[in-house]
Parts: structure tokens; C-alpha cells; sequence
């Protein structure tokens, strides 16, 4: 894999910190690292979620490729 040719590409990290299936701190590691090689991402853990997606959240999401698909159109 060719993390330099990757990193223009934008993440979003979401993670339920009472996920007993992947422990948050996998999240956090994944975060640090990837925030160290200058990746674009976004961050969010939802406090009282375990490993599932509340609803809300994919508003968020779509929310946030709306934006990159309107910032990469308009370049």
C-alpha cells in the first residue's frame, strides 16, 4: 500500500467507547498515527455507544462527503 499517494484522502473515524467487540483504544492509536503523517480526518467517539451506529450519525457522515464531494468538484 502507498501511504504517500493516500494521504490526500480524507477519513472519518467513528467510534463508540463502550465498543466491547474493538476497544476504543484501537480508535485512539489509528487516530494518533494516522494525524501524525498529516492525514485529513475527522474524529468522533460517542460516549454511551458500544459497536453499533446510531442513526444520527449517518447524517453526519453524508453530511461530510457532501462536503468533499463539493470541494473536490469545484476545484
Amino acid at each position: 500500500f502507498d501511504f504517500e499517494k493516500a494521504r490526500h484522502l480524507p477519513i472519518y473515524i467513528l467510534h463508540g467507547a463502550k465498543d466491547a467487540i474493538i476497544p476504543v483504544a484501537f480508535a485512539h492509536q489509528a487516530r494518533g498515527i494516522l494525524e501524525s503523517f498529516g492525514y485529513p480526518l475527522v474524529y468522533r467517539e460517542l460516549p454511551d455507544w458500544g459497536h453499533a451506529i446510531p442513526f444520527k450519525e449517518m447524517v453526519y457522515i453524508g453530511d461530510w462527503f457532501e462536503r468533499i464531494l463539493r470541494e473536490r468538484t469545484q476545484k
